[in-house]
């Protein structure tokens, strides 16, 4: 089953956004950013309105959710993750042995910190743990990283502190020593507030686990994000890479697209687009 936007959208001959565009990341400190305005008229280089929208799958249909109010952070990424703290983490789109820069949102603009990546998600007192272009997992632990076993393409930390991983070898969990294994498999994971996981499937397919089991629920996604209040988003698959909140035993659609997604502890979303944009609805 696929989750597709409907394909009419209304036409805005007006539409002129503010947007900051991020030259580079500097080798450290601060970054700064270049102001520019002026209309956009793809879909990857602005967030599409929907009007009366029409999601569609194979065998049901869902309901338009209230939309969030987008806003523009200054800079660009790769992948983003919020712990429940509100800690905002991102990888950047500067090369860096081990992947990309890895950066933290001081609430106006991007420290950087040592290291590169190519996964993150943020642990409930704002650290990261990162996986990079090696499959190597790491965890920030004051200012310095800390080496963890094992080997992962994807992590995610829920808000009571648990980190699961998904791997070549399957889905684990850390238990404070080691990984243990749960059986499953998938490409991207995220924790509910309860310690369980959600993974999308390496043909995007979505699961839960629930009681010690796998659930298989409908729709298709690339991404996933869970906020520390439970609530459940995903990024659709498709030509405008929808967003989708779990609802009701349903996928319902908000206006916007995105690549990557992560939630905060009340529920907002950060996002970044295919453009490498940044958005929260905060």
């Amino acid at each position: 089953m696929k989750i597709e936007a409907a394909t009419h959208f209304p036409h805005y001959a007006n539409i002129v956004l503010t947007c900051l565009s991020l030259s580079s990341f500097m080798a450290a400190g601060a970054v700064h950013a270049d102001l520019l305005i002026g209309p956009l008229t793809t879909l990857d280089s602005k967030l599409s309105d929907f009007e009366n929208s029409t999601i569609t799958n194979t065998d049901y249909q869902l309901a338009l959710a209230t939309d969030p109010q987008w806003r523009r952070v200054t800079g660009s990424a790769r992948d983003i993750g919020v712990g429940s703290d509100g800690s905002v983490w991102v990888i950047g789109t500067d090369r860096r042995a081990g992947g990309y820069g890895i950066y933290r949102w001081n609430g106006s603009d991007w420290n950087r910190v040592t290291g590169g990546a190519a996964r993150i998600d943020v642990d409930p007192e704002g650290n990261p743990w990162i996986v990079n272009s090696s499959d190597d997992i790491f965890h920030y632990v004051a200012g310095n990283w800390q080496r963890m076993p094992g080997s992962a393409k994807d992590i995610g930390v829920g808000a009571d502190g648990s980190v699961w991983v998904v791997s070549s070898g399957g889905v684990f969990k850390w238990d404070g020593g080691s990984w243990q294994g749960v059986g499953g498999s998938g490409v991207r994971i995220d924790v509910d507030q309860y310690g369980s996981p959600w993974v999308i499937g390496r043909s995007d397919d979505i699961f839960q686990f629930v009681a010690g089991n796998w659930t298989e629920r409908p729709g298709d996604a690339r991404d996933i994000g869970i906020g520390g209040e439970g609530s459940v988003w995903v990024v659709g698959r498709g030509r405008t890479s929808g967003i989708y909140r779990w609802i009701d035993d349903n996928w319902q659609s908000v206006n916007g697209s995105a690549r990557e997604i992560s939630v905060d502890a009340a529920g907002n979303i950060w996002i970044v687009n295919r453009s490498g944009n940044i958005y929260t609805s905060q």
